[in-house]
């Protein structure tokens, strides 16, 4: 059955489709199959463009179509291996059978020389070649379906060949929006860069409204209220956000931003607290004057000069070459990227075919919203398609992730088993709540699980910095998912720790203090030049580290001395990852007496080891074992979301949680105290209703 529902959508002759897909669905498998497809048919891989929200769905997308090509070489090879080989034993057989009349055409190429086709496959490829010029749906019409031979999608024909997979072309919307544009209109600022500059003009028309060049007939009652309004913008990091997410709204809208915030009042509470309505028009406008005036751009601006050139110049070779665009992740599409999408869809003798599912949209915040495509493209005859059977979920699972959206998700019958019904672990600190994360996933690996298909998921990065020191001080081997920098074998960052920890201990030995000469030899060794002193500043702060002798305390020393090292080496996020990580470390000194030891227990660490990540940062991956922790009113959903629109966000937070495993779930309630806000939050998460626990075993610790 699951195989029916991918051969529908992959060989659906409709022009406009919208695939609804289930968590493990198959979808990025069907999108390659569709692509097979239509190679296979005749389309030009120069006219197929595969479009997607992310740099890691790309990857991810780019890793598929790279492994294609290569079943796709090899199945090629064999074949032709196969075929001479057979050629000489059905000679004989051949001469001896009846002829039989099967009108054939011989075509030359100046690539191939001849080819012999038969004129009923002859027939079915000129007509899908020439659907970019008549009409395509009733071309697709006309197609046999997809030889069975090979993969699917008929890799083993050489219209599916792997030189061909590899002219399809994979990229994000906003690098697609980027190439339609002129180079010297491609460079845009980073996100912070335009938060700051948004920031400056808030700042901008309040210093103009205190001087009454804006608003001069208001009172002076009312000129102080909008100034008082316009500074808790400025102070407001939330306030901003939202504030940042309207204007691109109403940008993408065409609305002005008044109108908007009264539409969507719920998904700007930070805005419409601070009643500044009859502002935000002005702030629009100094917003357009501050990037005009700095001579910069946006994204915002990348995305709707490519819309304007789409719908101004509908011919242009840009992007009229793609006849059929497929998009992955079509939850995760922002409105300015839907209307990008709508305006080359719109456009005669274009396809375009969407998956998504409506269940994983985790973006709000950032934006973006589900935008079914009926609604999209209203003037089109849109086709909706499921791909409703979860390859991955067993039905316990399933019917866990069912109660918490509404919607019944279905599973294959061979992925029944017997002990995967999720759990509930209730613990009365956070302190317990860890300790059975580490119990449970000790006994899982001594079952024979890999390291590496065990994953620990969370709402916030720091409830699972808690989790991994725990993790690592019992010898059990983890990286962060997507912290590239860290997941290198050897830890190479910890292993540069220790080696200041091993200077210390030696300077230590020979009762001295460092000198710059100490240090320079291992700044020179990691490629820092000592601009500035760093090695006497650094040489400095190790000798604090003289006055203590536990491994323990040497480390932290080191560790922070080190982090110093990189203020201008990388980026602020990188450099947070890395301070992170360092610390995460830091509990497994207790195990060793000198920092010698500690690295030689690093370097012998397997390379499999236990995943951890945010929710966020899980959505797409799958793992055989998943627990989620703090599964508490206030963490998840977070005290934050006070909107319906924030709440209902969160709620599939959890279902992605829970519909990442293949075999158990296991979700962890502990009471918590959030120093930031100063809230303790006693209860189990609001989502585990009681329908929900109807499918949980719930353990007590």
């Amino acid at each position: 059955m699951p195989a029916d529902y991918s051969r529908k959508i992959a060989t659906s002759p409709q022009r406009h489709v919208e695939v609804l897909a289930s968590p493990g669905s198959g979808k990025t498998f069907t999108l390659i199959r569709r692509i097979q497809h239509l190679l296979s048919v005749g389309v030009r891989p120069e006219q197929i463009l595969v479009l997607s929200f992310s740099n890691a769905s790309v990857r991810e997308l780019t890793r598929r179509l790279d492994l294609l090509r290569t079943n796709v070489a090899a199945i090629n090879v064999a074949n032709t291996v196969t075929d001479s080989t057979s050629a000489n034993r059905s000679q004989k057989s051949l001469a001896q059978r009846p002829s039989v009349s099967v009108p054939i055409e011989v075509t030359r190429s100046a690539k191939s020389g001849s080819s012999v086709k038969s004129a009923d496959t002859v027939k079915s490829q000129k007509c899908f070649a020439d659907s970019s010029h008549s009409g395509i749906s009733s071309a697709l019409t006309m197609l046999p379906d997809p030889p069975k031979r090979g993969v699917p999608g008929n890799p083993g024909d050489v219209s599916c060949s792997p030189e061909m997979l590899r002219r399809v072309r994979v990229s994000t919307v906003h690098a697609f929006a980027r190439s339609l544009l002129p180079v010297e209109s491609r460079a845009v600022i980073t996100e912070k860069q335009a938060k700051a500059l948004l920031r400056t003009a808030v700042r901008s028309v309040a210093r103009r409204c205190v001087r009454g060049k804006l608003w001069p007939s208001i009172s002076a009652t009312q000129r102080a209220k909008y100034v008082e309004r316009l500074a808790a913008i400025y102070s407001d990091a939330e306030a901003l956000n939202q504030l940042q997410k309207l204007l691109a709204l109403s940008r993408a809208r065409h609305e002005c931003p008044a109108d908007v915030l009264v539409t969507d009042a719920g998904a700007y509470s930070a805005l419409v607290a601070t009643k500044t309505r009859f502002t935000l028009a002005a702030i629009s406008r100094e917003y357009a004057r501050q990037k005009t005036r700095k001579g910069v751009r946006d994204f915002d601006d990348l995305l709707v000069d490519a819309v304007t050139l789409v719908e101004r110049k509908p011919n242009d070779p840009t992007h009229a070459r793609y006849r059929h665009m497929l998009v992955d992740e079509y939850q995760d599409s922002g409105a300015l990227q839907s209307r990008l999408l709508a305006a080359i869809a719109s456009n005669a003798n274009r396809s375009l075919t969407v998956f998504g599912d409506p269940h994983q949209a985790l973006y709000g915040f950032a934006g973006s919203s589900y935008t079914p495509l009926r609604t999209l493209l209203p003037d089109h005859d849109v086709k909706a398609l499921p791909l409703p059977v979860s390859r991955r979920l067993t039905a316990a699972n399933a019917a866990l992730a069912s109660s918490l959206v509404g919607s019944r998700i279905k599973v294959q019958s061979d992925r029944d088993h017997k002990d995967t019904t999720p759990k509930l672990v209730v613990c009365d600190s956070v302190v317990a709540q860890t300790n059975s994360v580490v119990e449970r996933i000790r006994r899982e690996l001594e079952h024979g699980t890999p390291a590496n298909q065990i994953a620990v998921l969370a709402r916030t990065r720091a409830q699972l910095h808690v989790v991994e020191a725990a993790l690592r001080a019992a010898n059990i081997p983890v990286r962060r998912l997507a912290v590239n920098s860290q997941n290198q074998r050897g830890h190479p960052q910890v292993i540069r720790v220790l080696r200041l920890v091993h200077l210390v201990d030696r300077t230590a030995m020979q009762n001295r203090k460092l000198n710059t000469v100490d240090v320079q030899t291992l700044l020179h060794r990691w490629a820092y030049e000592d601009g500035e002193g760093m090695a006497a500043n650094l040489a400095r702060k190790l000798n604090a580290a003289l006055r203590t002798s536990s491994l323990e305390s040497r480390y932290r020393i080191c560790r922070k001395a080190y982090a110093a090292l990189l203020t201008d080496a990388r980026s602020p996020d990188e450099r947070k990852a890395i301070t992170h990580e360092l610390g995460a470390w830091e509990p497994l000194c207790r195990q060793h007496k000198t920092a010698i030891s500690m690295r030689d227990a690093l370097r012998r660490l397997p390379a499999d080891s236990v995943v951890t990540s945010t929710v966020h940062a899980a959505k797409g991956g799958e793992w055989r074992d998943v627990h989620v922790v703090g599964v508490t009113d206030g963490l998840l959903p977070i005290y934050k979301a006070q909107t319906t629109a924030a709440v209902k966000e969160e709620r599939r937070l959890l279902y992605v949680a829970c519909t990442r495993a293949r075999s158990t779930v296991t979700l962890y309630h502990a009471p918590a105290r959030h120093n930031r806000s100063n809230h303790r939050f006693e209860d189990v998460s609001r989502f585990l209703t009681a329908r929900a626990r109807k499918h949980l075993k719930i353990v007590n610790r």
